[in-house]
């Protein structure tokens, strides 16, 4: 298990940008198998994992960010994934610094219970303007 107390070096990731965003992360896999292989510490494994995801996102949002100058500022932390400490507490860090304003679920589960109520959401904007699709009637 990662130890969100620790920051250590990431594995290698490549961010290509062409007609989309896309986060490479072929090199981290093959020195996750070297690891494996010598040995190596599979909480350090773990760690430098974890850290990876982390600087993979924080990549694409730097650049997303330099894309746009009016880009949004405000990110909002939801699923399955944010149950993880690591990843959590180290995005929240690295996004902060970066100036984002970052929220995190607190009333609403991270995971599917969330992703429920974000659609509820989404559909009931929808409706609200019109946009919702009409529910199918038999004659």
């Amino acid at each position: 298990m990662a130890d969100e107390q620790m920051v250590v070096k990431p594995y290698p990731f490549t961010l290509k940008v062409q007609d989309v965003m896309e986060l490479d992360f072929s090199e981290m896999l093959k020195e996750i198998a070297e690891d494996v292989l010598a040995f190596k510490d599979i909480g350090c494994i773990s760690g430098k994992f974890h850290e990876t995801i982390v600087q993979a996102v924080v990549s694409a949002m730097e650049h997303l960010q330099n894309l746009n100058s009016d880009f949004m500022k405000t990110v909002v932390m939801s699923g399955g994934s944010f149950h993880n400490r690591y990843l959590r507490k180290r995005l929240n860090a690295e996004l902060l610094d970066m100036g984002f304003n970052v929220y995190l679920p607190e009333y609403i589960p991270c995971n599917d219970g969330g992703l429920s109520y974000g659609q509820l959401t989404v559909a009931t904007a929808k409706r609200r303007f019109g946009q919702c699709v009409l529910a199918y009637r038999q004659k």
